[in-house]
């Protein structure tokens, strides 16, 4: 367990499997987040979460209440939810849960998302296993899914990215900065070629975030499920996904230019940024998963992970500023 991200991998020795079928969400979020996977020298940990609640294809998982919020997320990767289908689960987070089922302080409200937030899993309805990487700490996880790309460079890569967790909140004594970040869809996934807008898409710090985030609070403390978005100058907001583009090195500095990834619910209203994480107008300069400990512009031995995404589910139809690259730091503590 600590605050700074493991890598799992579908490639692992022992890793669950990914599928279009009811639960098998669930059974990999709690092999990675709570008892870990593999065996011998081939083992990994669990993050550090645990899974208060359970119950047939649906679970309750929170992260460390005495590093972190304490937040509870609740997923759903049932086939009896209105449209639900097992190419895809629902998700919310709440304050505090008693049983799987009841909680207070949900985030998003019905009024939001009908049925909850969404999350990809695969674009068929069958037990082929999709590939996934998982990034994760006792307190955060990103989670990238390949539901079944067929472009050419992008096939077998787990890309379709969703972040659940706490913020390095801004805010003083902030008790409610966990987050879940998804598309920005309600309706069900079928399978299909699709561009999603709204995740990891930046706009700019002046403007009205979207919808793709939900905080179980604002930064005021009071208002509940507030809808957030993401902004940062990485190709983002000009119609593309954050580091949708460029060449290392750069030429002006003959490095690296990164940024943290703001998280703002409002214009200039920042209320944090996410853990270990840059976006780099140079992005795809990087191969998928592709480690450097040469980077200038980060501590000294810093080991950092680049990882490829796309807001396409699959990718044969994708403009190419639906594919972009985050940067994470797999040394140091946020």
């Amino acid at each position: 367990m600590a605050l700074v991200p493991t890598l799992y991998a579908s490639t692992d020795a022992g890793a669950p499997a990914l599928t279009g079928q009811v639960g098998s969400l669930v059974a990999l979020l709690h092999a990675v987040l709570v008892t870990g996977y593999g065996s011998g020298g081939n083992a990994k940990a669990g993050a550090g979460w645990t899974r208060p609640y359970s119950d047939t294809n649906r679970a309750v998982f929170r992260n460390n209440p005495a590093t972190g919020v304490g937040g509870y997320l609740r997923i759903d990767d049932g086939s009896t939810v209105v449209g639900s289908n097992a190419r895809f689960a629902y998700w919310h987070a709440y304050e505090t849960m008693t049983t799987v089922d009841t909680g207070t302080g949900q985030t998003p409200t019905p009024a939001q998302r009908t049925n909850g937030g969404i999350l990809l899993k695969s674009k068929s309805l069958d037990s082929v296993a999709r590939p996934w990487v998982i990034l994760a700490s006792e307190t955060f996880f990103y989670l990238f899914v390949d539901v079944g790309n067929t472009a050419t460079g992008w096939v077998n890569m787990a890309t379709f990215p969703a972040f659940f967790g706490d913020l390095v909140t801004r805010r003083p004594g902030d008790n409610y900065h966990f987050l879940g970040l998804t598309p920005d869809v309600t309706a069900a996934y079928t399978g299909a070629a699709t561009n999603y807008n709204g995740m990891l898409i930046g706009v700019a710090f002046s403007g009205t975030p979207g919808a793709s985030g939900f905080l179980l609070r604002d930064y005021t403390q009071t208002t509940a499920s507030k809808s957030c978005g993401v902004a940062a100058l990485s190709d983002g907001y000009t119609a593309g996904v954050l580091g949708a583009g460029g060449s290392y090195p750069d030429p002006v500095s003959n490095g690296l230019m990164i940024e943290r990834v703001a998280i703002f619910e409002g214009a200039r209203q920042v209320r944090g940024f996410l853990p270990n994480c840059y976006a780099s107008p140079q992005g795809l300069a990087f191969a998928d998963l592709e480690t450097r400990t040469d980077f200038q512009s980060v501590p000294a031995g810093t080991v950092i992970l680049a990882k490829r995404l796309s807001q396409s589910a699959a990718t044969p139809n994708a403009s190419s500023n639906f594919h972009g690259l985050l940067l994470f730091d797999l040394t140091n503590e946020w």
